[in-house]
């Protein structure tokens, strides 16, 4: 049916009937299929001309049949792995964990990413629970959440969250229930919860979790080496073996089916030797053979329908080797060759896309070696390969449809570099590039190719199509750069030329042709925009009008070069230059008036280069520029710029369009903005939602009757309808990754995402805890914000910053908590938190503060005590101090004396104290020496402390 309306919708003439049927269907339609179609088509075609509601039959039906689009260019992104300053080239296995992190297996140890950081797990020889061999095959996550990992040589690890460490398995020859062999290529998980381990040269293990022990099974002698293992949603678990083909095991009764290739039987597997099998969301199993091609088990005939085309065929799998097969969202199976690149398989019209590594292609696959293909939870499917690292892509995320050249595919743009385009009234969509023209069935996808031959004087007149559209009679006008102007007639497939044609005033003005446009008031005027002016082309009398800038009348146009043509609903034609600014043109007077940009003016437009135009509903108008979005309103001649200051994503402004909704959309030097008129707000888009690049075409937009919206570049061109581009709503999981004390990581007792309270020690001033949105597609534009509960009362955004800082947090009991968006600002609010418990210092506590009034009141107990005691001891002193003095009969004067050199007074100093003379004082102190009885001082001293003290 997709043929039939193919052929109807479109008259092809002359062209032969092999190219109306060359579509991608011929990958699975023989050449006898393409007659008899094309017979059915001139009967049915017949049927109907002689019953004309068999129309309406056709096309209420048409809808069940039409082929969905393949969805565009897959762009890949390469993800450089480096450790300590290597870059690992060596991708066997892709995983995501149930909490969200990715696991990559490779040549140099398993690695664990959370979309900033690989974190390395490596064999290290001085610990016993590193892993046991950095040369990593399969990874596996069990329905307990233990990681598997199996290397070459070192048996199989299990991976201990807890502590991170490695448990270790292998092979013990003298044990017959460990591991058969150290070589382990694959780890499956039945139904029952039990693994299954495909080994090199071993065979294939049975692990029973309880005892820790290997039961192997003997499925036939001398098979030795397991390539891979799939467990099926009935139970069996598939076995691909290298040479013995594809086993079929009941691990309930240990019975299994051998399938393997007979040369006599077409339903046969296609080879014996069976590197991948995976079982698809319907429950087919699919088996990837070396040269056998891809199969698909059919269980009604216990047989298999093999899938690799001819050898003329680019797209052939017969012989390749498959590594690896999914499926993706969508329904379509990804198959990873070794050595021919990637096919993307459409199980429903049985098509392969071809991806393969091209070296002027950055966006290509990074090698051709596929050993892995994993998508993860929010759509992104990672590719690994052998020697070319780690490949990422955003097919699943990105906005807008992106079609361009890809080189293994035919049916695929003949060139990157996209100068026009146009959907005509039959529904093709007509694609200038700089190596010709392209017609594309919008039904089918199918393609032709135009290009300009010397030979062949009624074929395009020149390869850089820079200009195309459709008039009233369905005609096709191209201008082209260097060959002029091209009139198309689809009915007899020939090209008819109009050029310049020097001394004759009655042709183009120029042979380089930048833009077109039909006249809305009169359907015979063609007003074409060249490099050297402007033309005005009556298509009945086949009549020329130029217009060129003449210096001395300010009455023309302002520059020659002109980019952009523009009809407004009054019938004024504007005309956007490349140094001239903006022009109108009164078509009824002849007359211009110019719109140029003057640095001194405050009010004018913003820049001298205006590639598009535009006339919005609402009668706005809207110029782009070099430099910005510019509104005018041409009553009273203001204008208002929009810029990178208002939110614009790029300044130079290569096309507008509205869409049914009245939003602008704009693409720039910097992506495509989406900007709201009413609210004078832009979301912006970059290369990650599928933005061809950054640098589109002057003039490379426009709208199709539908409303889809198209965009232009040198890396292609974008399409898409405005009301279906929606924000991914993918609430990626957030997880704690480290945890700092000032900015030193610490490594706790126990992982941090299990801790769910920690208490700070005395001196953690400073404190930082980091964490993460996995969410892979762009973690650049991942967004977070974190609340202290105790503390905070609203969150508090961190833009792009996942680290949260904390310091001088005052005594208490918090709650931190952490939130995380996807690129799209889809925000998950149900992040992890972590109670945080901040102790009192020590001579806050409360029972610092009783030892502290304890001793506080011992002290003051103690000290009045003592100066009680001192109090009575001084007292005491006096008294028995009057009696020696009363004992021994002493003077006034030599009291006052006796009691100075008590206090440690010497002769000079009692001779200052009491004013009198040295001589006075020797004698006075003679005579106590003499009724003391005592020779010097120190006797005297001690004679008086010994009788003060013998009668306290």
């Amino acid at each position: 049916m997709v043929f039939l309306f193919s052929i109807f919708c479109h008259t092809y003439g002359t062209i032969p009937l092999f190219f109306i049927f060359k579509t991608p269907f011929q990958h699975a339609v023989s050449e006898q299929l393409y007659i008899f179609l094309g017979s059915l088509y001139i009967e049915i075609l017949g049927v109907m001309k002689k019953i004309p509601w068999l129309f309406l039959i056709f096309f209420l039906f048409l809808p069940l049949y039409i082929l969905s689009s393949d969805g565009g260019y897959v762009r890949f992104d390469h993800v450089p792995l480096e450790f300590e300053g290597k870059v690992i080239s060596e991708i066997s296995s892709i995983l995501q964990d149930r909490e969200g992190f990715l696991w990559f297996g490779t040549g140099h140890g398993l690695v664990r990413y959370d979309g900033y950081r690989f974190n390395f797990f490596t064999h290290d020889p001085s610990r016993k629970d590193s892993l046991s061999n950095d040369i990593i095959y399969p990874i596996y996550e069990d329905s307990a959440g233990m990681i598997w990992a199996g290397t070459h040589g070192g048996g199989l690890n299990r991976f201990n969250i807890g502590d991170e460490t490695f448990t270790h398995f292998s092979h013990d020859p003298e044990n017959p229930n460990s591991l058969s062999d150290d070589i382990v290529m694959a780890i499956i998980e039945d139904r029952n919860a039990d693994l299954w381990i495909g080994t090199r040269f071993g065979g294939l293990n049975r692990f029973d979790r309880d005892t820790e022990t290997f039961t192997r099974m003997r499925l036939k002698p001398d098979i030795g080496s397991i390539w891979d293992l799939c467990a099926d949603s009935e139970g069996y678990v598939w076995i691909g073996t290298q040479n013995a083909g594809l086993f079929k095991l009941d691990p309930v009764t240990e019975e299994f089916v051998n399938y393997q290739h007979d040369p006599n039987s077409p339903d046969s597997l296609g080879d014996n030797r069976v590197w991948s099998i995976f079982e698809d969301g319907e429950g087919m199993i699919w088996a990837g053979t070396n040269r056998g091609g891809l199969n698909r088990y059919i269980p009604e005939k216990d047989g298999f329908i093999r899938y690799y085309g001819d050898k003329k065929n680019p797209d052939s799998l017969k012989q390749a080797k498959i590594n690896a097969i999914i499926e993706d969202s969508a329904g379509k199976l990804w198959i990873g060759t070794d050595g021919d690149g990637l096919r993307i398989f459409d199980k429903k019209t049985r098509t392969f896309l071809t991806y393969k590594h091209d070296p002027n292609d950055t966006e290509s696959l990074s090698g051709n070696i596929i050993t892995s293909i994993y998508q993860d939870d929010s759509g992104i499917i990672w590719v690994g390969t052998a020697r070319s690292g780690l490949n990422k892509s955003l097919h699943f995320w990105a906005k807008f449809q992106h079609d361009k050249h890809n080189p293994y595919n035919p049916y695929s743009l003949n060139h990157n570099d996209v100068r026009s385009l146009y959907p005509d009234s039959s529904g093709n969509l007509w694609v200038g590039t700089d190596r010709g023209l392209n017609k594309i069935n919008m039904i089918d996808r199918s393609v032709i190719h135009y290009a300009h031959n010397p030979s062949n004087p009624d074929s395009l007149s020149h390869n850089s199509v820079r200009a195309i559209l459709e008039d009233d009679e369905g005609l096709i006008w191209l201008g082209t750069s260097g060959g002029g102007l091209n009139r198309f007639d689809p009915q007899t497939g020939r090209f008819t030329h109009y050029k310049r044609i020097r001394g004759v005033q009655n042709s183009l003005i120029s042979d380089l042709i930048t833009c077109l446009r039909q006249d809305g008031q009169d359907e015979d005027i063609l007003w074409i925009g060249t490099e050297r002016g402007l033309d005005k082309y009556n298509t009945r009398t086949q009549r020329y009008v130029h217009f060129q800038r003449k210096p001395e009348d300010s009455n023309s146009i302002s520059d020659n070069h002109v980019l952009s043509l523009f009809e407004d609903r009054t019938g004024i034609l504007w005309v956007g230059t490349l140094v001239g600014g903006l022009n109108r043109l009164d078509k009824e007077s002849g007359d211009w008036t110019r719109y140029v940009y003057d640095i001194k003016l405050t009010n004018s437009i913003s820049h001298k280069t205006v590639t598009s135009i535009l006339e919005d509903r609402s009668l706005n108008f809207w110029v782009g520029t070099g430099q910005g979005l510019n509104r005018f309103d041409r009553a009273n001649g203001e204008w208002k710029v929009y810029s990178e200051n208002e939110g614009l994503a790029g300044e130079f402004i290569y096309g507008i369009l509205e869409d049914n909704l009245g939003n602008l959309w704009l693409s720039t030097n910097r992506g495509i903005s989406k900007f709201d008129p009413d609210t004078e707000t832009f979301t912006n888009f970059d290369i990650s939602d599928g933005v061809q690049s950054d640098s589109f075409h002057p003039g490379g937009s426009l709208k199709s009757n539908d409303g889809k919206l198209f965009f232009w570049g040198v890396n292609g061109y974008n399409s898409f309808y405005p009301e279906k581009i929606k924000k991914n709503p993918y609430l990626p999981p957030l997880v704690w990754t480290a945890f700092y004390k000032l900015d030193k990581r610490v490594k706790l007792d126990k992982p941090l995402a299990q801790v769910k309270n920690l208490t700070l020690s005395p001196g953690d001033d400073y404190i930082s805890f980091e964490f993460a949105a996995l969410c892979f597609a762009c973690p650049e534009k991942n967004r977070y914000a974190f609340k202290l509960e105790g503390r905070d009362k609203d969150w508090i955004d961190q833009s792009a910053n996942r680290i949260v800082s904390l310091s001088n947090l005052p005594p208490g009991e918090y709650t931190l908590r952490v939130k995380g968006s996807n690129p799209d600002g889809v925000w998950n609010e149900d992040g992890p938190a972590i109670n945080i418990k901040v102790p009192y210092p020590f001579w806050k506590t409360s029972w610092f503060r009783i030892i502290v009034l304890l001793a506080a009141a011992a002290l003051f107990f103690a000290v009045y005590k003592t100066v009680k005691k001192s109090k009575i001891y001084r007292a005491d002193y006096e008294q028995n101090l009057k009696k020696i003095f009363t004992k021994y009969g002493m003077t006034s004067r030599e009291e006052e004396i006796l009691r100075l050199i008590l206090k440690g007074y010497s002769n000079r100093e009692i001779e200052k104290k009491l004013f009198i003379s040295e001589n006075t004082v020797r004698n006075h102190v003679y005579n106590i020496y003499q009724k003391l009885k005592v020779k010097n001082r120190l006797e005297l001293v001690n004679l008086i402390r010994e009788h003060t003290r013998e009668n306290l």
